[in-house]
Formats: structure tokens, C-alpha cells, sequence
């Protein structure tokens, strides 16, 4: 069943699920759903998932998948201790209390006792938080399709996502569409549906495909299935997404919010993540 790239794009527009089979589909209780739409600027298209569907794809769990994420500080400026603050008297005496505090400086200093004994202003720099970086969500599988159907659809479903992580091409040469955005999610039971499983997807918000990697030499040789089509054996499949927007804590649940969403005074928190 060899397929050409149209065929697997108008099959990839489609609700599509791997495997095909209903009584393989019957065994898998865990399956990630892929569902892209069209990029928006408008907060609220985004929050709900309104535009234009451009894939709903349906796999079993991955063989890895793994969620990082990291929040950057910087060291705060450091402030003059007691010792400084003496010392820089001297050189604007006042009153009786500046001379006091002078003198006082200069045994503390590091030209006086201090030095001796080796003594010192506290360090009294903090930590400032100063972003947190874009999350990210990795999911890796590898396929064995039974036959050569099998193989065609993953195909089409691989060639569909690759796809989807381009820009779209406008009627101008020097213009294109952004990419799509995608929503995440691992349910239990389907594939269609089912229960939400945050335990194990940890509630990704809408994010962009950023990387794809595609190996249809996975069993270390280019073997096939297929008496006459000859298609890949093993597939490899990588993909990584990267959240749209930096993340908050939610002032409703304190769960990981995206900045729209939170900027709905977490009307929308019971909408993305909802299961328990």
C-alpha cells in the first residue's frame, strides 16, 4: 500500500489513529493526543482552541516522554553593609553622631582592626527572579507496523506533523503564516476520548512543534514490510514542543497557567487541565 505525499497530507487533515486496528486499539490503555489548530493573536482564540483544525492524531503512550523546564535568577546589586556605610562617613562629618560613626568605621575597616581579625560586611545579595524559560514536551516512540497499511499510516501521520511545524506560505513571496498551535494531552480510554491523565502528560499548555525527527531505519537497516510496497519496518518518531507562552501559577488553583489564561483572572483554568 506505497502512498504518495498528497495522500498523506488529505490523511493527515483527518482524525487519525495508530494503530488501525480495532482490536489492537481495544489493548492500549494510555494514548496522547496530538490536536493542532491555526495560530491566532488574539488571546481568547488561543485560550479556547478556535481556528481552523489541522490534525487530530491519536498514538499510544510513547517510549519516553519527558517534560523540562527551568527558571532563571540573577544575583541582586550589593548593598553596603555596616562597614562600608562607616567608613564612607568620613569623608561628609557632620554631627557629633557622623564623627562617633567615623571613628567607629576606621577600627572596623580594613585598614583598622577589622582587617586584622579578618572581619567583613555580611553578603547581603538575594536571588531576583528574572524569567522562566518556555517549557518543554518530548515524546518518542518506536513502531513496528505489522504490514504495510499499517506502516502507510504512519507515513502519513509522521509527514503530517513534520508539515505542521513550517510556516504556511502567503500569496506574497516575502510573507508567511505562522505555525499552528498545539494542545497536548494523555487520556485514558479512546482513542476519542476518555479520562484526562494529568499524571502523566503534566497539563502541557498550547505550545509549538519544535523539533521532529523521523527514522525509518530504526531496526539499523533499511528493512521493509510489504510484499510489494516496501515500506520502513521500524519507525523512529521524535517529537519536542515547546510551550507558546511563559507559564504562572494561577491565582484560582495554583496550577501552571499560560499567560493569556491567566490573564482571564482564571476564568479559563477549569478549561485547559481540568481533570483530576
Amino acid at each position: 500500500m506505497a502512498i504518495g505525499i498528497d495522500t498523506a497530507i488529505a490523511m493527515g487533515d483527518k482524525t487519525a489513529y495508530y494503530p488501525m486496528n480495532v482490536g489492537e486499539q481495544d489493548e492500549i490503555e494510555l494514548w496522547l493526543n496530538i490536536r493542532a489548530f491555526s495560530f491566532s493573536r488574539l488571546k481568547t482564540l488561543r485560550t479556547f482552541e478556535i481556528g481552523n483544525e489541522k490534525c487530530n492524531m491519536w498514538f499510544p503512550m510513547p517510549t519516553k516522554m519527558a517534560t523540562s523546564g527551568s527558571v532563571s535568577y540573577a544575583a541582586g546589586m550589593k548593598e553596603d553593609g555596616l562597614l562600608t556605610a562607616s567608613v564612607n562617613k568620613v569623608t561628609t562629618l557632620g554631627g557629633l553622631s557622623d564623627i562617633a560613626s567615623a571613628i567607629w568605621g576606621w577600627f572596623e575597616s580594613s585598614s583598622g582592626i577589622a582587617n586584622t581579625i579578618g572581619k567583613r560586611d555580611m553578603d547581603q545579595r538575594e536571588q531576583i527572579f528574572s524569567g522562566a524559560n518556555f517549557r518543554s514536551h518530548n515524546y518518542d516512540w518506536t513502531f513496528v507496523p505489522k504490514d504495510a497499511e499499517s506502516s502507510a499510516r504512519l507515513f502519513a501521520m509522521s509527514y503530517r506533523l513534520n508539515a505542521l511545524s513550517y510556516p504556511g506560505a502567503a500569496m506574497q513571496t516575502s510573507k508567511s503564516y505562522h505555525p499552528p498551535l498545539f494542545s497536548l494531552s494523555v487520556y485514558q480510554g479512546g482513542p476519542g476520548g476518555g479520562k484526562p491523565r494529568p499524571e502523566w502528560d503534566m497539563n502541557p499548555q498550547l505550545s509549538v512543534l519544535a523539533s521532529v525527527s523521523i527514522d525509518r531505519t530504526g531496526s539499523g537497516a533499511a528493512y521493509a514490510v510489504g510484499p510489494n510496497d516496501f515500506l520502513p519496518a521500524v519507525w523512529k518518531i521524535g517529537l519536542q514542543f515547546k510551550e507558546f507562552e511563559p507559564l504562572v501559577r494561577s491565582q484560582a488553583n495554583e496550577r501552571l497557567v499560560s499567560r493569556s489564561i491567566s490573564d482571564t483572572a482564571g476564568l479559563a483554568d477549569g478549561f485547559l487541565g481540568s481533570g483530576t
